[in-house]
């Protein structure tokens, strides 16, 4: 499709549609000689933006109808249609995908298949080809854009493996291209001599996401938590387990401030009407931790079981389908199958309500979800995953929104009783639900590999791309299954500490002491992540500070020994004297500062001199030893502007 941009009779409009504290939703419209192209975005509170755009064939206008302007009868034939956005070369070194896929080069080659392949870095020296994925992360270890849809539905592609492409345009720049359709569309067979009314308008649904969905914490180590059976089983019920040995000491005594139970805490998996004796077990573990100040999480996962009480009545309409058949099975113990479900369904409702009535009667202090963050492909009809392309051929979906509004609610749930949500994760970083996430859980996936013996290297950059957090904004902890000699928690603890997270132990025995080692560290030295510090307001407030005893002893308000005593002495000194104690209270009124090349007329204000330090550290690279300016354009760019920054300013200060 060529847009006929010097057609005369283009028009374009926009207008806010609704707006409201969580959504705004924008509509534009544009005609041209050909076509009409109406588009709709949902610009939300979490940063989503939800985007429906719909492309008919332009009819005739009102002055065509009724005689007084000539007929124009155009070709309605579409040849391609796709979204282009231009991004920065240097801020793409990694992307992530679900649910993955092979991805290849322009010249034909495979960039990422099998294990750890939805994940990795990005090649500057080719064009990259991706087929259909409902979740698109692409980025640098800072921040990245995310592109989302839920199915294909709408759009034509006879290269479905093209789907998405990332082109280089020479000029630092590279085109993130998404195709709509690369050839006439289906159900515009008709020609063009039927009338634009034989056209139907063609509907695409997507959505954009830029990350970090919010600011990384200063801290973003939130808790000292033990999991719980994860893997390593446990005897017994847990009551049973903690009680014997004096293990809930044990953990308090080893610094454990979350404790998370895994699914075994509920004999009924992912039930949320627990049978009388669960809620009493887990009402005794909830009051012997919170005597010790430890905060317990229960396990909801994605599964429905078949000794649920309600699972006659929701089995068909909740279950993820896929050609007609269940999908997921597990078996567990007590014997009972539990199925994959889709949150497309009314389970986006009952999940929140349910886990609400287990934090109000048992009083936990928040929730474990296993997987429910991951948007299961489903064709399950009865909720409308289920669809047919122009062909009638049957697709499925991806309930990428679903999943986001699912989340909304449970944030809502957890957060309004003081709870808090930490999820677990397999080869999907879903970037629309972590607005709403307090902490993830990833790496599973890693370590089944390693336990396998299928490699023995940390593929970094697969690493880099998922498993920080920093990317994303949400703090990450890192699954550590063992099998020695293969790979034991040593080697999830090394792993994971050079990128600034920790491994979760789920072993009372070896990994928790281990793990106890690093929170003494940690409580010892609290870490805060690093910021570039230029601080006019600092540098003011010492100075004026200095300025004002410098005076007061001028004046012989103050002597030499007087500073070597407390702060309240030298106060009530320099309230003692009216010129000093109007100083003193306008210095504590002040709120921040103000800059500017002249200096005001009578205002206190001064130029203050000072020492530029930084560091530009050499870091291990794949490439050897290298300064972390030529690993990281951001680091790079930071401290150039740092560098160049002029203090030769004049500050002074801002009042309350």
């Amino acid at each position: 499709m060529v847009w006929d941009t010097d057609y005369e009779g283009n028009e374009s409009r926009a207008f806010v549609s609704s707006r409201s504290d969580e959504a705004v939703t924008l509509c534009g419209a544009m005609r041209t000689g050909r076509f009409l192209v109406n588009q709709k975005i949902t610009v939300s509170d979490d940063g989503s933006m939800d985007t429906e755009l719909t492309l008919m064939p332009a009819g005739l206008t009102v002055a065509e109808v009724f005689g007084t302007a000539e007929k124009k009868r155009p070709a309605y034939r579409l040849d391609s249609l796709a979204l282009e956005i231009p991004l920065r070369a240097d801020a793409l070194t990694h992307f992530s995908m679900y649910p993955g896929g092979e991805v290849r080069r322009s010249d034909g080659s495979v960039l990422s298949a099998g294990a750890m392949s939805n994940s990795g870095a990005i090649p500057q020296d080719a064009d990259l080809f991706f087929p259909f994925e409902a979740l698109l992360w692409l980025g640098r270890e800072e921040c990245g854009l995310g592109l989302y849809a839920d199915s294909l539905q709408g759009r034509e592609l006879a290269d479905e493996s093209r789907a998405i492409e990332l082109c280089h345009t020479g000029d630092g720049t590279v085109l993130l291209r998404v195709r709509l359709f690369d050839h006439h569309p289906t159900e515009w067979r008709e020609p063009p001599e039927a009338g634009c009314y034989a056209y139907r308008p063609l509907t695409v649904r997507f959505g954009l996401m830029a990350t970090p969905v919010r600011r990384f914490p200063a801290v973003p180590y939130l808790h000292n938590a033990l999991h719980l059976d994860c893997f390593v089983k446990t005897p017994g019920d847990y009551l049973t387990y903690l009680s014997g040995e004096n293990r809930f000491d044990r953990l308090k005594e080893k610094g454990v401030n979350t404790l998370i139970l895994h699914e075994k805490w509920n004999r009924q998996q992912n039930c949320f009407s627990p049978s009388e004796e669960t809620l009493a077990q887990l009402r005794q573990i909830v009051s012997e931790c919170h005597a010790r100040d430890i905060r317990v999480l229960t396990y909801f996962g994605y599964e429905i079981s078949t000794l649920d009480p309600d699972f006659g009545a929701l089995f068909d309409e909740v279950s993820a389908e896929v050609d007609g058949h269940q999908t997921g099975g597990w078996y567990r113990v007590p014997f009972q199958r539990d199925y994959n479900v889709c949150y497309a369904s009314r389970l986006t409702e009952r999940l929140p309500e349910g886990i609400a009535r287990v934090m109000d009667t048992c009083h936990t202090d928040g929730v474990y979800l296993d997987g429910t963050a991951t948007p299961i492909y489903c064709m399950n009809p009865r909720h409308g995953c289920f669809w047919t392309d122009a062909e009638g051929k049957p697709h499925g979906s991806y309930p990428v929104r679903a999943v986001r509004e699912l989340f909304r609610r449970l944030h809502r749930v957890v957060h309004s009783r003081g709870g808090y949500l930490s999820v677990h994760a397999f080869g999907c970083m879903n970037f629309t639900a972590l607005p709403y996430i307090d902490q993830s859980w990833y790496g599973e996936n890693l370590q089944f590999d390693y336990i396998k013996g299928n490699f023995s290297d940390v593929p970094l950059d697969y690493f880099r791309a998922e498993y920080t957090g920093r990317n994303m904004g949400v703090p990450v902890e890192f699954i550590a299954y063992e099998k020695r000699p293969v790979w034991c928690f040593e080697n999830a603890l090394a792993v994971s500490l050079i990128h600034g997270i920790l491994p979760r132990p789920n072993d009372i025995g070896l990994p928790l002491e281990l793990m106890s080692h690093v929170w003494r560290i940690l409580d010892r030295f609290p870490l805060r992540q690093s910021e570039w510090f230029v601080s006019d307001e600092d540098r003011f407030s010492m100075q004026a500070l200095a300025d004002l005893l410098r005076e007061a002893r001028q004046r012989n308000v103050l002597t030499v020994d007087d500073l070597y005593l407390d702060e309240p002495h030298v106060i009530a000194l320099l309230l003692s004297d009216p010129v000093l104690a109007a100083r003193w209270q306008d210095y504590r009124r002040i709120i921040g500062t103000r800059s500017g090349a002249q200096k005001p007329e009578g205002t206190y204000a001064v130029k203050i001199a000072a020492k530029k330090r930084s560091i530009d550290p050499l870091v291990q690279t794949s490439d050897g030893l290298r300064r972390f300016t030529t690993v990281s354009a951001d680091y790079a760019a930071k401290l150039a502007a740092f560098r160049s920054d002029d203090f030769a300013r004049w500050v002074w200060a801002k009042y309350e």
